[in-house]
Protein backbone atom coordinates (compact mmCIF):
# COMPACT_ATOMS: atom_id res chain seq x y z
CA UNK A 1 0.00 0.00 0.00
CA UNK A 2 1.35 3.31 -1.34
CA UNK A 3 2.30 6.21 1.64
CA UNK A 4 -0.63 8.49 0.31
CA UNK A 5 -4.13 6.84 -0.07
CA UNK A 6 -7.48 8.06 -0.19
CA UNK A 7 -8.84 6.98 3.53
CA UNK A 8 -5.38 8.32 4.80
CA UNK A 9 -6.41 11.43 3.47
CA UNK A 10 -10.13 11.36 4.34
CA UNK A 11 -8.18 10.92 7.95
CA UNK A 12 -6.32 14.66 7.57
CA UNK A 13 -9.24 16.69 5.64
CA UNK A 14 -12.61 14.73 7.03
CA UNK A 15 -14.65 17.22 5.26
CA UNK A 16 -12.87 16.91 2.14
CA UNK A 17 -14.69 16.72 -0.89
CA UNK A 18 -14.48 13.25 -2.78
CA UNK A 19 -13.33 14.74 -6.34
CA UNK A 20 -10.15 16.52 -4.53
CA UNK A 21 -9.31 13.16 -2.49
CA UNK A 22 -9.91 10.95 -6.02
CA UNK A 23 -7.10 13.23 -7.79
CA UNK A 24 -5.01 13.37 -5.19
CA UNK A 25 -5.04 9.63 -3.98
CA UNK A 26 -5.60 8.28 -7.85
CA UNK A 27 -2.58 10.45 -9.32
CA UNK A 28 -0.09 10.14 -6.43
CA UNK A 29 2.08 8.42 -8.57
CA UNK A 30 2.83 11.66 -10.51
CA UNK A 31 4.17 13.37 -7.27
CA UNK A 32 6.46 10.16 -6.78
CA UNK A 33 7.90 10.26 -9.83
CA UNK A 34 8.93 14.39 -9.19
CA UNK A 35 10.59 13.48 -5.72
CA UNK A 36 7.81 13.52 -3.52
CA UNK A 37 9.18 10.27 -2.36
CA UNK A 38 9.99 10.00 1.47
CA UNK A 39 7.62 10.19 4.59
CA UNK A 40 8.88 14.18 5.09
CA UNK A 41 8.45 15.56 1.79
CA UNK A 42 4.67 13.79 1.82
CA UNK A 43 3.71 15.29 4.89
CA UNK A 44 4.80 18.94 4.04
CA UNK A 45 3.59 18.65 0.58
CA UNK A 46 0.04 17.71 1.61
CA UNK A 47 0.41 20.07 4.66
CA UNK A 48 0.74 22.74 2.58
CA UNK A 49 -2.00 21.34 -0.01
CA UNK A 50 -4.55 20.82 2.96
CA UNK A 51 -3.86 24.72 4.07
CA UNK A 52 -4.18 25.50 0.56
CA UNK A 53 -7.55 24.19 -0.58
CA UNK A 54 -9.26 24.77 3.00
CA UNK A 55 -9.10 21.14 4.01
CA UNK A 56 -9.42 19.47 0.49
CA UNK A 57 -12.64 21.92 -0.19
CA UNK A 58 -11.59 24.64 -2.59
CA UNK A 59 -8.94 25.13 -5.84
CA UNK A 60 -9.89 28.13 -7.12
CA UNK A 61 -9.10 31.28 -4.54
CA UNK A 62 -12.13 32.70 -2.93
CA UNK A 63 -11.27 36.40 -3.29
CA UNK A 64 -15.23 37.32 -1.95
CA UNK A 65 -14.40 38.92 0.95
CA UNK A 66 -17.14 40.40 3.14
CA UNK A 67 -15.46 41.99 5.91
CA UNK A 68 -12.66 44.23 6.00
CA UNK A 69 -10.95 43.07 8.80
CA UNK A 70 -10.35 39.91 7.53
CA UNK A 71 -8.94 41.61 4.46
CA UNK A 72 -6.44 43.68 6.53
CA UNK A 73 -5.70 40.54 8.14
CA UNK A 74 -4.78 39.07 4.82
CA UNK A 75 -2.86 41.91 3.08
CA UNK A 76 -1.92 44.21 6.06
CA UNK A 77 0.48 46.14 3.83
CA UNK A 78 -2.23 46.64 1.15
CA UNK A 79 -5.07 47.89 3.41
CA UNK A 80 -4.50 49.91 6.47
CA UNK A 81 -7.41 50.94 7.42
CA UNK A 82 -11.19 49.69 6.82
CA UNK A 83 -11.94 52.75 4.71
CA UNK A 84 -9.23 51.45 2.25
CA UNK A 85 -10.54 48.20 2.08
CA UNK A 86 -14.24 49.11 1.61
CA UNK A 87 -14.41 48.97 -1.65
CA UNK A 88 -13.09 45.49 -2.52
CA UNK A 89 -15.36 43.88 -0.20
CA UNK A 90 -17.61 41.52 -2.30
CA UNK A 91 -15.77 42.62 -5.13
CA UNK A 92 -13.61 39.58 -6.53
CA UNK A 93 -12.24 41.21 -9.42
CA UNK A 94 -11.35 44.91 -7.87
CA UNK A 95 -9.40 42.89 -5.32
CA UNK A 96 -7.38 40.64 -7.28
CA UNK A 97 -5.71 43.60 -9.16
CA UNK A 98 -5.64 45.29 -6.41
CA UNK A 99 -3.42 42.55 -5.09
CA UNK A 100 -2.07 41.12 -8.00
CA UNK A 101 -2.26 43.95 -10.45
CA UNK A 102 1.33 44.59 -11.87
CA UNK A 103 3.24 41.79 -10.23
CA UNK A 104 3.78 38.27 -10.36
CA UNK A 105 3.90 38.65 -14.25
CA UNK A 106 1.10 40.11 -14.90
CA UNK A 107 0.85 42.97 -16.70
CA UNK A 108 -2.74 43.43 -18.89
CA UNK A 109 -5.89 44.39 -17.32
CA UNK A 110 -7.58 41.43 -15.75
CA UNK A 111 -4.36 39.83 -15.26
CA UNK A 112 -4.94 39.92 -11.49
CA UNK A 113 -8.39 38.00 -11.49
CA UNK A 114 -7.59 35.54 -14.59
CA UNK A 115 -4.21 34.52 -12.74
CA UNK A 116 -5.39 34.25 -9.27
CA UNK A 117 -4.91 31.23 -6.97
CA UNK A 118 -5.29 27.60 -8.82
CA UNK A 119 -4.87 24.11 -8.42
CA UNK A 120 -3.98 22.23 -5.34
CA UNK A 121 -1.14 24.57 -4.34
CA UNK A 122 -3.22 27.82 -5.21
CA UNK A 123 -0.32 28.68 -7.95
CA UNK A 124 -0.59 32.57 -8.13
CA UNK A 125 0.31 35.43 -11.23
CA UNK A 126 1.01 34.92 -14.91
CA UNK A 127 4.67 33.96 -14.27
CA UNK A 128 3.54 30.92 -11.86
CA UNK A 129 1.53 29.63 -14.72
CA UNK A 130 3.77 29.99 -17.17
CA UNK A 131 6.19 27.91 -14.78
CA UNK A 132 4.01 24.94 -14.56
CA UNK A 133 3.27 25.34 -18.67
CA UNK A 134 -0.28 27.05 -17.83
CA UNK A 135 -0.18 30.44 -18.85
CA UNK A 136 -2.68 30.05 -21.93
CA UNK A 137 -5.47 28.32 -20.24
CA UNK A 138 -5.52 29.27 -16.83
CA UNK A 139 -8.64 28.14 -16.50
CA UNK A 140 -7.73 24.39 -16.44
CA UNK A 141 -6.27 24.36 -12.89
CA UNK A 142 -9.86 24.34 -11.95
CA UNK A 143 -9.75 20.67 -13.42
CA UNK A 144 -8.87 18.14 -10.16
CA UNK A 145 -6.45 16.28 -11.87
CA UNK A 146 -4.87 19.21 -14.08
CA UNK A 147 -4.39 21.13 -10.47
CA UNK A 148 -3.10 18.64 -9.15
CA UNK A 149 -0.53 17.69 -11.69
CA UNK A 150 0.12 21.63 -11.60
CA UNK A 151 0.60 21.99 -7.89
CA UNK A 152 3.06 18.90 -8.11
CA UNK A 153 5.26 20.49 -11.18
CA UNK A 154 5.11 23.86 -9.30
CA UNK A 155 6.53 22.00 -6.22
CA UNK A 156 9.50 20.10 -7.99
CA UNK A 157 10.29 23.20 -10.66
CA UNK A 158 10.29 26.06 -7.20
CA UNK A 159 12.84 23.17 -5.20
CA UNK A 160 10.43 22.79 -2.94
CA UNK A 161 11.70 18.96 -2.45
CA UNK A 162 15.13 20.34 -0.94
CA UNK A 163 12.99 23.13 1.52
CA UNK A 164 11.13 20.13 2.85
CA UNK A 165 14.14 18.13 3.47
CA UNK A 166 15.20 20.75 5.62
CA UNK A 167 12.18 20.17 8.14
CA UNK A 168 11.32 23.53 8.86
CA UNK A 169 7.76 24.51 8.86
CA UNK A 170 8.61 28.67 8.49
CA UNK A 171 10.83 27.86 5.76
CA UNK A 172 8.53 26.19 3.64
CA UNK A 173 5.50 28.18 4.49
CA UNK A 174 7.43 31.16 3.41
CA UNK A 175 8.78 29.21 0.35
CA UNK A 176 5.17 28.47 -1.22
CA UNK A 177 3.65 31.35 0.23
CA UNK A 178 5.97 34.29 0.26
CA UNK A 179 5.32 34.69 4.14
CA UNK A 180 3.76 33.29 7.12
CA UNK A 181 -0.51 33.68 6.42
CA UNK A 182 -1.57 30.09 7.04
CA UNK A 183 0.97 29.36 9.30
CA UNK A 184 -0.88 28.14 12.30
CA UNK A 185 -3.10 26.05 10.30
CA UNK A 186 0.00 24.78 8.52
CA UNK A 187 1.30 23.59 11.51
CA UNK A 188 -1.47 22.29 12.69
CA UNK A 189 -1.98 19.69 9.59
CA UNK A 190 1.44 19.11 9.56
CA UNK A 191 1.06 17.98 12.91
CA UNK A 192 -2.31 15.47 12.22
CA UNK A 193 0.35 14.66 9.30
CA UNK A 194 3.43 13.20 10.73
CA UNK A 195 1.43 10.77 12.63
CA UNK A 196 -0.92 9.32 9.26
CA UNK A 197 1.51 10.31 6.35
CA UNK A 198 4.69 7.46 7.78
CA UNK A 199 6.29 4.71 6.25
CA UNK A 200 4.58 1.15 7.49
CA UNK A 201 7.58 -0.82 9.16
CA UNK A 202 8.84 -4.03 7.21
CA UNK A 203 7.17 -7.06 8.99
CA UNK A 204 10.08 -10.02 10.13
CA UNK A 205 10.09 -13.42 8.32
CA UNK A 206 7.65 -15.81 10.26
CA UNK A 207 10.37 -18.34 9.22
CA UNK A 208 12.48 -19.14 12.64
CA UNK A 209 16.00 -20.15 12.85
CA UNK A 210 17.62 -22.59 14.87
CA UNK A 211 18.67 -20.68 18.45
CA UNK A 212 22.65 -21.39 18.71
CA UNK A 213 22.60 -24.23 20.78
CA UNK A 214 19.08 -25.44 19.72
CA UNK A 215 19.75 -29.21 17.81
CA UNK A 216 19.77 -28.99 14.20
CA UNK A 217 17.62 -31.99 12.91
CA UNK A 218 19.33 -31.25 9.28
CA UNK A 219 22.26 -31.05 10.49
CA UNK A 220 22.34 -34.02 12.60
CA UNK A 221 21.27 -36.14 9.79
CA UNK A 222 24.67 -34.68 7.47
CA UNK A 223 26.73 -35.74 10.52
CA UNK A 224 25.38 -39.21 10.47
CA UNK A 225 25.67 -39.79 6.54
CA UNK A 226 29.31 -38.41 6.58
CA UNK A 227 29.79 -41.27 9.63
CA UNK A 228 28.59 -43.95 7.88
CA UNK A 229 30.41 -43.20 4.70
CA UNK A 230 33.67 -43.20 6.74
CA UNK A 231 32.83 -47.16 8.60
CA UNK A 232 31.56 -48.64 5.19
CA UNK A 233 32.39 -46.56 1.60
CA UNK A 234 30.13 -45.12 -0.50
CA UNK A 235 28.65 -48.45 -2.02
CA UNK A 236 28.92 -50.47 0.91
CA UNK A 237 24.85 -49.56 2.01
Amino acid sequence: MGLVTKARLERLCPTAKQGLLEAVSENWRYAEDRGINTPLRVQMFIGIVAVETGGLRSIDENLNYTTAKRLMEVWPTRFTSTQAAQPYLRNPEALAEKVYGDRLGNKHPGDGYRYRGGGFIQVTGRENYRTVGHEYDPETLQDPTIGFKAAVDYWQLTGCNDVADMNDPEAMRRKVNGGTNGMKQFEAYLTKARKIFVAVPVQPSLARRPEPDEPNVERSINKRHVGLLRMFGPNKW
